[in-house]
């Protein structure tokens, strides 16, 4: 698959279905088909969703402050690229378009020991572990 249709595919999968994260480590082993396509091109779509989630965290904090309340914005981003180069994304098919969260769940897990660490869905983070 070549960059263009790499990144149509993470597009359509933004905006009309889903894009599942793992751990770079553990997604390496994730069994990709034509359902489950690996996709470096999600994160430009995907980028916005996952900081501000990143930055929303409450951080140990005594006052339970989020990492956006207690850290400057070039330390919010330092941060961010730290923990987003352990990323590995997944463009799921048009088959998962209306499936529910308990269905890509279980789809992750024939496909992988591992849960994912995030699914967006429509443009969404709607699961996330990490």
């Amino acid at each position: 698959m070549d960059i263009i249709e790499a990144r149509t595919l993470a597009q359509r999968a933004f905006q009309n279905g889903y894009i599942v994260v793992f751990d770079r480590k553990e997604g390496s082993m994730v069994a990709s088909d034509d359902q489950c396509v690996r996709t470096d091109q999600a994160f430009s779509f995907c980028r916005e969703v996952l900081f501000d989630h990143y930055a929303d965290i409450p951080d140990d904090d005594p006052q339970g402050r989020s990492l956006r309340q207690i850290e400057s914005e070039e330390e919010l981003i330092q941060g961010f690229q730290e923990v987003s180069s352990e990323f590995m994304f997944f463009a799921l098919g048009a088959r998962f378009d209306n499936a529910s969260l308990e269905e890509v769940l279980a789809d992750c897990k024939e496909r992988l020991f591992f849960p994912p660490w995030y699914i967006i869905y429509r443009g969404q983070l709607i699961f996330g572990t990490a």
